[in-house]
């Protein structure tokens, strides 16, 4: 949902995340303005939603650790990018609240 994908891309038959809650009805067209959201903290900082993402995770303090899985060395490079990325305690206060007003529950 962080890449911007889902914006116009439906999920495709029998994929896993159509019988989670947040990509369902309501749920599902509010968490993509939440991430269309996050994607223009991301253009701000000239980053990507994901490193946004990551980073705030990473910031969220020692005994946090963020995991992330690809298959791509691409998608590697691109999650190692957001240990450069500096948020401020302003930026953290709203990444924090958009967190906040993520709807549906992560799994069935």
């Amino acid at each position: 949902m962080l890449t911007g994908r889902f914006r116009t891309e439906k999920l495709s038959e029998g994929d896993w995340r159509s019988t989670t809650p947040r990509f369902q009805g309501e749920a599902y067209a509010a968490n993509v303005a939440l991430a269309e959201e996050l994607g223009a903290v991301a253009t701000a900082k000239s980053c990507t939603p994901a490193q946004i993402a990551l980073a705030w995770v990473i910031g969220r303090g020692e005994h946090i650790l963020a995991l992330t899985g690809t298959t791509k060395l691409e998608n590697l490079k691109g999650n190692l990018g957001a240990c450069d990325v500096e948020l401020s305690h302003d930026e953290r206060m709203n990444l924090d609240a958009l967190a906040a007003r993520v709807m549906g529950d992560r799994y069935d």
